[in-house]
């Protein structure tokens, strides 16, 4: 159901000129009210209401998007509409990864300090979270110098919180590697965006916001659901040659685009470039998760047996 919701949603837009605009409305908001439900049923039956902070994500997101679509037909978009999306998936991947990436390298790491990667990744998480929260408001109501200095100091939280997460030996594991890599722009991409809203004349809001949409989400996207098709020898998750290949040009991809405002304008078209990179890059991922999409399940889903237990 959700998977057929999604797609409507998809093909709602590719027909937004021919469609009523209470089909396109029913079709984009469809997808997020039915996972909603989903998700406060999980939530209620194991009784987590730590976690209720996702479930009003979702809202703002289904509000976001009741928005974009219903000024399709319009005169067009509000400007502060798809930061304020991004902003909301970059608050999601602070709270969700930054629970689990700690998690994960805890549990994959020998002779690390549980003490510091504990208090970084699940302690102090409501003050990174939060004050992410206060940035992205402030952002958005103040969209010039006040509110950029927001998210560079929101960017910043982030890039220390990572102190003790044991990145620098991460590449040893590459289910690992793949976590702390994509967690990266989530701070550069919300220092990007807090100085394209300092100094708009030197570096461009579109610009910006690609260091999260494409870099911190798209990135995650591959690190999170790749581990369903790892390999699992009894140890760690070990990820393919072809999901490292992919993850590495949806990387590069993402680099060519935040650095083409930089390319001389005599040279190749950089944002060309990283459109066919992009797209390379989420092909060898279809090739890649063929083993999840076609395979028996495997348990655990998305991480190995945890340190000192057996793989049973």
């Amino acid at each position: 159901m959700l998977v057929g919701l999604w797609l409507t949603a998809r093909l709602s837009l590719v027909c937004a000129d021919f469609l009523p605009i209470a089909a396109l409305l029913a079709g984009a908001v469809g997808y997020f009210i039915a996972l909603g439900f989903v998700m406060m049923r999980e939530l209620i039956a194991a009784r987590v209401t730590s976690k209720a902070s996702l479930v009003l994500a979702l809202a703002a997101l289904t509000a976001l998007d009741e928005l974009f679509v219903g000024q399709l037909q319009g005169p067009g978009v509000l400007p502060w509409v798809p930061l304020a999306t991004v902003l909301v998936f970059a608050f999601l991947i602070s709270v969700v990864g930054g629970r689990a990436i700690p998690a994960f390298t805890r549990n994959s790491l020998p002779d690390i300090d549980a003490a510091l990667i504990v208090r970084s990744g699940y302690r102090d998480g409501g003050l990174y979270s939060g004050s992410l929260v206060l940035a992205a408001v402030s952002a958005l109501v103040s969209p010039d110098a006040w509110g950029g200095t927001g998210l560079i100091a929101a960017g910043g939280l982030q890039l220390w919180r990572m102190r003790g997460w044991q990145s620098l030996r991460a590449w040893r594991n590459s289910s690992l590697f793949l976590l702390h890599a994509a967690w990266v722009w989530l701070p550069v991409g919300l220092v990007l965006t807090g100085v394209a809203l300092v100094r708009p004349d030197l570096y461009s809001l579109k610009d910006a916001v690609h260091a999260l949409s494409m870099g911190a989400m798209g990135t995650m996207i591959v690190a999170v659901s790749g581990r369903v098709a790892m390999a699992r020898t009894g140890g760690p998750l070990a990820a393919g040659r072809a999901l490292l290949v992919a993850f590495a040009l949806i990387w590069l991809a993402t680099l060519v685009r935040v650095l083409a405002p930089f390319v001389p304008a005599q040279g190749p078209d950089p944002i060309a470039g990283a459109v066919m990179i992009w797209m390379a890059g989420w092909s060898i991922y279809l090739l890649a998760i063929r083993p999840a999409l076609f395979g028996p399940v495997m348990r655990p889903a998305f991480s190995g047996p945890k340190r000192g237990r057996s793989n049973s």
